[in-house]
């Protein structure tokens, strides 16, 4: 079972944060998500590799020079997926039927106030399974030939040992099989990175670069923005699997630091227009309760 649900907040003051919230937020998560199951949270803590929990940064506030300011009552949100059983039954549960009344980041407290598990109401929400996912597979439908990427939080890989803050191809389809392998039964092998690396392209993209302020004033340097990537060809399973896996991303997120907001990505219908600086209006980063 894969989940993504948005929680909605209202800040119970005004806060200044200096700092990306990504790790405060999936701290706060995790102390939530122990109340119900702390067998789980405890293996997460020591788990090495991917993990089955993703957490975005808080979305909202208006960005300053001096961080992210947030006024008392304003509406504001966080997202968390779920990419295995236990993590999503943990999920569920915890954010369900009867959410917390609140939650804590860097000191401040955040009333909750809804949570959306929805397609239908956020285009950030939903639930679905990796085998309704890897029936397309076999699926007569003609694989798509652009797939478009929209990355609302900063998002960056490790490549040779470097920071690598730009999504080619390699990059993102390489992290998304290796989440996708990690916690499916279905799994995809390794003739699926040479398919991306061969045969996927870059053919438009809009894209800013952004640093996460972290502890000590360190800046990760990650993108956001668009891409959309050309399948220049291949069989109809691999270019169906590509298909699988950009749908995947709502979920699993993609490169560095996924449970402590970076990476946030989904597939977006159409490709990107003409000019630069075109934006889906749903980016989460911008807009963060509006579909």
């Amino acid at each position: 079972m894969l989940i993504s649900l948005i929680v909605k907040l209202t800040a119970d003051r005004d806060a200044l944060f200096r700092e990306h919230l990504g790790r405060a937020c999936y701290a706060e998560t995790l102390r939530t998500m122990e109340r119900r199951d702390a067998d789980l949270v405890h293996a997460l803590h020591d788990r090495k590799g991917p993990k089955p929990v993703t957490c975005s940064g808080l979305i909202g506030g208006t960005a300053i020079e001096e961080g992210v300011q947030v006024l008392k009552g304003e509406p504001c949100a966080i997202r968390i997926t779920g990419l295995n059983e236990p993590a999503t039954a943990c999920l569920l549960g915890t954010f369900g039927h009867a959410p917390p009344a609140a939650m804590t980041f860097a000191g401040v407290r955040f009333t909750v106030t809804g949570v959306v598990c929805d397609a239908d109401q956020h285009a950030w929400t939903g639930q679905t399974t990796y085998a309704v996912l890897a029936s397309h597979l076999y699926s007569t439908r003609a694989a798509a030939t652009h797939l478009t990427l929209e990355f609302a939080s900063p998002t960056s890989f490790r490549s040779n040992n470097k920071n690598m803050p730009l999504p080619l191809p390699n990059l993102v389809f390489g992290s998304l099989v290796d989440r996708w392998n990690t916690f499916s039964s279905t799994v995809f092998n390794e003739e699926f990175r040479q398919f991306a690396e061969q045969m996927v392209a870059i053919s438009r993209f809009s894209l800013d670069s952004h640093a996460v302020r972290q502890k000590n004033d360190a800046l990760h340097m990650g993108c956001t923005g668009n891409v959309t990537y050309a399948v220049l060809g291949g069989s109809q399973y691999w270019r169906t699997a590509l298909e699988i896996l950009a749908d995947f991303s709502l979920y699993s997120g993609v490169g560095v630091k996924t449970a402590a907001g970076m990476g946030q990505v989904r597939r977006s219908m159409g490709e990107i227009g003409e000019r630069s600086g075109q934006r889906s209006p749903s980016r989460i980063a911008v807009q963060p309760l509006s579909p």
